[in-house]
């Protein structure tokens, strides 16, 4: 946010990134699960999900805002792309889940990402463009190893 190069871009980013979307989602999911909340505090995050936090945070801290919105796409597009892709399953906890995705969740959020982008690429240079698309791809790639990642139960082997 602090990279907002006005009051608009600020109030649109505003809305971005401290509205919780999904978290009363996985509030919801958690008992069906037997977690909670002290018990998710417990866990550390796995290698994937580290290395993902630490490129959004790179990015988000020595990026330009067009950069850090390349990055941080990639994660409610795909989501939301997944919902409509897996469609209404018939489970107590994979149903809700892919529900809250089919019916456009991340919408607002994938609209709002892809637009500031959309409308940066207009004047971007080269390098800007190259920049949003390196750290799009990036981000991509971590979302498919975030999936592969939870798959697999990744874990620490030291």
């Amino acid at each position: 946010m602090a990279k907002a190069p006005d009051s608009a871009t600020l109030e649109k980013l505003s809305k971005r990134i401290t509205m919780p979307i999904e978290r009363p989602l996985h509030r919801k999911l958690m008992p069906l699960l037997g977690l909670s909340e002290e018990t998710l505090r417990i866990y550390k995050p796995a290698p994937t999900n580290l290395a993902y936090i630490n490129h959004l945070i790179k990015i988000a801290s020595l990026g330009s805002l067009s950069t850090t919105a390349g990055a941080l796409l990639p994660c409610p597009w795909t989501y939301h792309l997944l919902g409509g892709v897996i469609g209404h399953v018939d489970h107590s906890v994979y149903g809700i889940w892919s529900s809250a995705y089919l019916d456009g969740l991340l919408q607002e959020s994938v609209n709002a990402w892809r637009s500031l982008i959309d409308s940066v690429a207009l004047y971007a240079s080269q390098e800007e463009l190259d920049g949003i698309k390196e750290a799009f791809i990036t981000s991509s790639r971590y979302e498919f190893l975030f999936w592969e990642m939870a798959y697999t139960e990744e874990s620490w082997t030291i």
